[in-house]
């Protein structure tokens, strides 16, 4: 019965097989060299196999001598595939350790090739004619091992260590299971080589040395592993597209300009939401350049250098205009993320937009209702200033009259002397002048427009306020009391929306006071030691009820008859715009407490008010 025969031929063309297919994955994934040495491997291994046929029967020497030469050649080829698709397939070996058994088996290689005999005798003493156990012969050279046989052994050595220390590497670096199921087969298979040699020479087991079985079975085992990762490439594909039609359906749906730009600044693709924002196709846009599609937030500007990931990377929800189609823009907010290739290289990025055009319109319309509505609480508070107004223009008007009156009388009578007509007019433009600034500060209270931020002394601009309030405090029967705590000597701010807010503040605490007498209001102006300012209000009122503090700074809300609730508002409007905070409390022995907080020039200066 012949069985060494087809075992032998089956095996061969099985490795040719796999060595085909490993060939053809690797023309394919050319980045993963893994298979391209497991194909040399498994048809080395099959040429060896191929080999071993002529050990079967009775060759003749020579034919014997040189079937064993090339097997011991292809069998160091595959040797020499093995190791490196361990490193590559692993990735933990130490090179320098393949190298050295790459050298060692080069230098075998060559040796089999150009000596007159072979790798295992120096000279053939003959061969030795044996059958196995079901009656098929068989040969094995008898003769002198030549000195070479040592450098293969070196060399076969040294694969075993290679092995172990790739398995010790791999378990150190978590990956232990997965260098297991690749290496271990091979580890295996290499000593169960190394035994049954010696057991055949010493002829305990009756059968050739099946090396080149030995190492195709190696390249078998070697393909599990391999294939069990082209199958998990290929769940990974199927995952792969699922998501992307997920993240498909997303992109078609959301309110959003998606924007897809390779790595030479081209349109890659768009989703529907921009295509229908500007009238404009995917099919249109796609392999144009991008930077005709963003533009700077001026519309005369140059555009956006967009093949330039780091100029959209710096700069966060940058604002853009997007061209439409009819001639209009958009005005967009754009969140850009540059995208890189494995090699580290730039891949283009992926812009998104939001339009912001509605919204800054909706924004400009708020911040003009919001300068009417601050002008409106100015001019609410004149009409509760409208009486003392009154009185103050009452008096210079009163004493241009009277000095008029008395210039007529003297011109009448003749006895007008020059010095008396000088001390009337002096007079006269006196009280000119007083009323002439009363009014120019009413005038600038109802200012249009932004304010201008100046150094101004905060106590001359406070006392400003309680002398204008003085003659409403005292028909109010009310008492007002100043308290200085140390103040910067000048402050950098709009000196006329701090008089609002402290008049705001002040008319408040007369209006809880009441007109009862006893009424009693502290005004306090301190700082800090960088310069800031500190006001607060105080009255012996009866004080904020917790549901009224919730809503206190409410515009329009209010809980006087005939308020409007706008005062507070604007005061906390104010205290905002210098960057500060405004804190309401209770006063020891009851009342209100309002203290408002304004830091120094450093933090102030640069905002702008609106």
């Amino acid at each position: 019965m012949q069985l060494l025969g087809p075992i032998y031929f089956m095996t061969a063309g099985f490795g040719i097989i796999l060595g085909a297919v490993y060939l053809l994955i690797w023309l394919r994934i050319r980045d993963q060299p893994a298979f391209l040495f497991a194909s040399v491997m498994s048809l080395a291994g099959s040429a060896a196999t191929l080999c071993e046929v002529s050990y079967l029967g009775k060759p003749s020497t020579e034919d014997f001598v040189n079937a064993l030469r090339a097997q011991s050649a292809f069998i160091g080829v595959s040797l020499i595939a093995m190791v490196w698709f361990l490193q590559f397939r692993l990735q933990v070996g130490r090179r320098w350790l393949g190298w050295f058994i790459t050298g060692l088996w080069s230098i075998s290689i060559v040796i089999i090739l150009t000596n007159p005999g072979q790798i295992v005798t120096g000279w053939l003493d003959g061969l030795d004619y044996r059958t196995t156990p079901w009656n098929e012969a068989f040969a094995l050279p008898v003769g002198e091992m030549h000195w070479s046989k040592y450098l293969t052994d070196l060399a076969s050595l040294a694969i075993v260590i290679y092995v172990i220390d790739v398995l010790l590497r791999a378990f150190r670096t978590g990956s232990g299971a997965h260098a297991l199921r690749t290496a271990g087969p091979v580890l295996f298979f290499i000593v169960v080589a190394g035994i049954h040699t010696p057991l055949v020479d010493a002829s305990v087991i009756q059968t050739p040395y099946l090396i080149g079985v030995i190492f195709v079975a190696i390249a078998v085992s070697l393909a599990f592993s391999l294939v069990s990762d082209i199958a998990r490439g290929a769940w990974l594909n199927r995952e792969i597209q699922i998501e992307r039609e997920r993240w498909q359906s997303v992109v078609d749906a959301v309110d959003l300009a998606l924007v897809r730009v390779d790595a030479d600044g081209k349109i890659a693709s768009v989703n529907p939401f921009l295509e229908g924002l500007i009238g404009r196709s995917s099919a249109d846009l796609g392999g144009q350049k991008a930077d005709t599609l963003f533009m700077e937030t001026g519309l005369n500007s140059d555009p956006v250098p967009i093949t330039d990931p780091e100029f959209w990377n710096s700069q966060e929800a940058a604002a853009r205009f997007l061209p439409a189609a009819d001639g209009t823009h958009k005005e967009m907010a754009w969140h850009c993320v540059a995208l890189s290739k494995e090699a580290g290289t730039s891949d283009g990025l992926i812009a998104i937009g939001k339009d912001q055009t509605e919204r800054l319109k909706a924004e400009a319309e708020r911040d003009e209702t919001r300068r009417e509505f601050e002008k409106l609480s100015r001019a609410l508070t004149l009409g509760e200033l409208a009486s003392t107004i009154a009185h103050e223009l009452s008096q210079p008007i009163a004493a241009v009259l009277s000095n008029a009156q008395t210039c007529e009388i003297l011109l009448e009578s003749g006895s007008a002397g020059r010095g008396d007509i000088e001390e009337i007019i002096q007079d006269i433009l006196r009280d000119t002048r007083r009323a002439r600034d009363l009014m120019g500060h009413v005038r600038s209270f109802m200012y249009d427009g932004d304010p201008e931020r100046q150094w101004f002394d905060p106590v001359t601009a406070l006392r400003a306020v309680l002398e204008w309030l003085q003659p409403e405090a005292q028909r109010r029967r009310i008492a007002i009391r100043q308290i200085t705590e140390n103040p910067p000597r000048s402050f950098f701010g709009v000196e006329l929306e701090l008089q609002e807010a402290m008049i705001n503040l002040i008319m408040n605490a007369m209006q809880a006071t009441g007109d009862t007498e006893g009424g009693e209001i502290i005004v306090t102006i301190g700082g800090e030691a960088d310069g800031g300012l500190n006001l607060s209000v105080e009255d012996n009122g009866p004080g904020i009820s917790d549901e009224a503090a919730d809503k206190l700074f409410a515009p329009f809300v209010t809980s006087k008859s005939k308020g409007m609730g706008v005062g507070l508002a604007v005061v906390r409007r104010v205290v905002e715009r210098h960057n500060g905070r405004i804190d309401v409390g209770a006063r020891a022995g009851g009342g209100a407490r309002f203290v408002i907080t304004l830091p120094p020039v450093q933090q102030t200066e640069l905002r702008i008010s609106a």
